[in-house]
């Protein structure tokens, strides 16, 4: 089995996994901006390496080399990703290795497990105002218009949300 890995990602991380819990964040250093490789990237490349950054948070730093999976928390398309870790590969911001069979089954598992999550996530109604969703900010309720612009703060009543 392959495994993702970013270069140096634990000499960048503050918060480190010593007894296998996950970090509830990652640090992102303010000059990666300037960073020669990131500004080759396209914007949708640059938001999958970040992505891939959380990724590596959350397995050890050996994200599971499969395409379907890393598609589905960057919320992009699997062809768009495999691409992408190419280009990002031969910018060497990210390393493919093979892992031993004893860690296989343990990878395998965080998929199962993020893979659950995701369904029970997913099973939750979204609210709707006038065919418009809605998100919460906080302890308030926002209608997201669909030309995309401003969140505009619901004052209706509750019977006028729909959930879908």
């Amino acid at each position: 089995m392959q495994v993702i890995t970013i270069p140096n990602f634990w000499e960048h991380q503050h918060y480190h996994t010593k007894r296998g819990e996950k970090p509830p964040w990652i640090k992102l250093k303010t000059d990666i901006i300037y960073n020669e490789k990131i500004q080759q990237l396209k914007d949708n490349e640059r938001w999958i390496f970040v992505a891939l950054m959380c990724l590596a948070a959350r397995h050890g730093n050996e994200i599971p080399a499969d395409f379907s999976y890393i598609a589905r928390n960057c919320s992009e398309k699997k062809g768009g990703i495999a691409e992408t870790i190419i280009r990002l590969k031969d910018l060497k911001l990210i390393a493919i290795k093979r892992i031993a069979r004893s860690k296989q089954n343990t990878i395998t598992d965080k998929i199962r497990e993020d893979k659950i999550r995701e369904e029970e996530s997913s099973s939750f109604k979204k609210r709707y105002y006038k065919g418009q969703e809605m998100r919460v900010k906080g302890v308030k309720l926002f209608v997201i218009p669909k030309d995309g612009g401003p969140w505009l703060e619901f004052t209706g009543q509750e019977k006028d949300i729909e959930y879908k």
